[in-house]
């Protein structure tokens, strides 16, 4: 090695040190999530033991995903009423809502798409095909 080259490697940075220098220069994006929850809703009908809580629905939750600009919908809830309330709190994140993603075909996890779809026209519906295939069991069985 000359004396050149040793200098050279020395007051050089190093490609580990450019790059975390890189790093912190560099704003981060990162991204939010927020979660919203419907209550839960009592079942009418007989009480399969006569102790314990009564029948009934859990709490049902949808989450939000956002960036800087776009946002994606985890769920859309069951009912109307819980599908609007989603959508006014989705828009209260003023993010472009781009996609909402249904994680599986029952019913408390796709039956507000509509509503969600009719806020957010430019949003897309996405599913796996057994979720999908999931989906359309449900509305053909009447649950």
């Amino acid at each position: 090695m000359t004396a050149a080259t040793r200098q050279a490697s020395t007051s050089s940075p190093s490609a580990a040190s450019l790059g975390s220098k890189m790093a912190e220069s560099t704003p981060r994006k990162r991204l939010g999530v927020n979660v919203f929850t419907a209550p839960g809703k009592p079942v009418v009908g007989e009480r399969p033991r006569p102790f314990g809580e009564p029948l009934g629905w859990d709490p049902t939750t949808s989450t939000l995903i956002y960036g800087e600009y776009d946002a994606v919908l985890v769920d859309t809830l069951t009912t109307v009423a819980e599908a609007e309330a989603l959508a006014d709190w989705v828009e209260l994140h003023h993010r472009n809502l781009t996609t909402i993603y249904v994680t599986h075909g029952h019913f408390d996890h796709f039956f507000g798409l509509s509503v969600l779809l009719r806020r957010f026209p430019g949003a897309r519906a996405i599913a796996t095909p057994k979720s999908v295939e999931v989906m359309h069991e449900q509305l053909e069985t009447g649950l």
